[in-house]
Order: structure tokens, then C-alpha cells, then sequence
């Protein structure tokens, strides 16, 4: 691949993620940011496959408590309709 410019963030994880997170790095021997982007890039790219492998939630889980499922459903939907904004050409 070609030299490609990076975008540096701030994210709040929940402390039970980022330990989730930061062990299944250690253990597939990657960073976090490799384990993040990778996971990151799946799940853009991969929008319109329903497969179920490898997905983001294999890596991270899903919600389990109620409040949570609803604020997670917005949240999906409101980066769903981003995300269906964005040219997957461009990012090639």
C-alpha cells in the first residue's frame, strides 16, 4: 500500500471495553490501534455484508443493558446514514 495520511482522535472508551480491547491485542499480538483501525475498517467497509464473520462485535461485544441498547441503536443509525454519505472509491 501507499503512504496515507493520519487522523489523530480522542475517544472515550468505557474502562471494561478498553481492558477488552487492550487484552485482545496483547493476546493477537497487535496494538490497539492496529486491533481499532482493523476493526474500524470492517465495519465501514463491510456495511452492506450481514456475513457475521469477523465482525466489530466479535471483537468488542455488543450492548447488553437496555439503556445502553437504545442509545447504541441511535448511535448505529446516526453513523449509518454518515457513513452512507461517505464514497468508498475515495478511500481506496
Amino acid at each position: 500500500m501507499g503512504q496515507s495520511s493520519q487522523m489523530k482522535t480522542t475517544l472515550e472508551i468505557p474502562d471494561k471495553l478498553f481492558r477488552k480491547i487492550k487484552a485482545t491485542a496483547a493476546s493477537s499480538g497487535s496494538t490497539i490501534k492496529q486491533l481499532v483501525t482493523e476493526a474500524l475498517e470492517e465495519k465501514i467497509f463491510d456495511l452492506n455484508t450481514n456475513s457475521g464473520e469477523n465482525t466489530w462485535t466479535n471483537y468488542f461485544g455488543t450492548f447488553n443493558k437496555k439503556s445502553e441498547l437504545s442509545d447504541s441503536k441511535k448511535m448505529n443509525e446516526l453513523i449509518k446514514d454518515e457513513f452512507s454519505q461517505i464514497d468508498l472509491n475515495t478511500w481506496k
